[in-house]
């Protein structure tokens, strides 16, 4: 069963101060996030992106202290707690909550208020089909210049992971290989089976010769007696 973003609360996240906590009241549509240049729009995208567990690399920081919230002079709060949570449903029941903190400079995850290894967090949230790693999870605006310019042969890796048939290249490919074993081996039966053919065609053709050849000595041996 489908499962949906419901709401996002974002703590002292980059731009983001003091909390802002955000409602998705229909799912399944299209959800805009409009705004001038700088105005936080690309933030609130990687706020989501953070809590679902992407890596500090991939949302343009170089340390952790980078996704704090910094006032106009760079400072930061201090009694401000750096996290986004973010509330999953299914059937309109709320499922769970995923909630991603900066604590003492590291990263603290919790589901459900219960504070969880990153394994265990990121495994859950596979679990329900959501996989930071999949191409077709998270599309920032420079992926997309990127599909355009991909080549053929990267396109269809793209759609591969994007289908999930990846998942089955393993099997495929063996499967791939025993075929090709077969059709070797059929060939090599169809040419023994023709050589064989040939053999007994051959083989036919001596019998007759050899069957007149006697007709004819037993005529002769007729004649001469």
């Amino acid at each position: 069963m489908s499962v949906y973003l419901s709401q996002v609360q974002i703590s002292y996240f980059k731009s983001f101060c003091g909390v802002t906590t955000i409602e998705i009241i229909k799912p399944g549509q299209w959800l805009s996030i409009i705004g001038k240049n700088g105005s936080g729009k690309s933030n609130f995208m990687e706020a989501i992106a953070f809590a679902l567990g992407e890596s500090r690399v991939s949302l343009r920081c170089s340390k952790i202290t980078d996704l704090e919230y910094k006032d106009s002079n760079g400072h930061s709060d201090p009694f401000g707690q750096t996290y986004v949570a973010v509330t999953l449903k299914q059937n309109l029941e709320t499922m769970k909550t995923f909630k991603r903190s900066i604590e003492n400079k590291k990263f603290i995850f919790y589901i459900d208020d219960e504070d969880v290894s990153m394994d265990e967090y990121v495994d859950e949230l596979k679990s329900h089909g959501l996989n930071i790693d999949s191409m077709n999870f998270l599309v920032y605006q420079g992926n997309i210049d990127s599909i355009i310019d991909s080549t053929p042969k990267e396109r269809t890796a793209m759609f591969e992971e994007i289908s999930r048939s990846i998942e089955f290249k393993q099997d495929y490919d063996k499967l791939r290989l025993e075929i090709d074993e077969m059709q070797l081996t059929s060939m090599q039966l169809t040419k023994e089976a023709k050589h064989l053919v040939q053999q007994k065609h051959s083989f036919g053709l001596s019998i007759e010769r050899t069957r007149k050849r006697d007709q004819l000595v037993q005529k002769y041996k007729m004649i001469m007696s």
